[in-house]
């Protein structure tokens, strides 16, 4: 079984020992912004997806 997003997401912070605020800092959202990704109620578009993907690939 493939892994969701919202999972990826939460195994990221789990692995770099980072805290909800301090991901959302790192990638330039808010925290309710993040949240709805990690509960898969939005997916990241444009912006959010690039700054996303930037910030993970560092």
């Amino acid at each position: 079984m493939e892994p969701t997003f919202s999972r990826i997401l939460k195994d990221y912070q789990e692995r770099h020992q980072i805290t909800q605020n301090e991901t959302a800092t790192k990638l330039g959202i808010s925290v309710r912004t993040l949240q709805n990704w990690e509960i898969a109620r939005n997916m990241p578009r444009g912006f959010g997806l690039r700054a996303l993907i930037e910030a993970l690939a560092r």
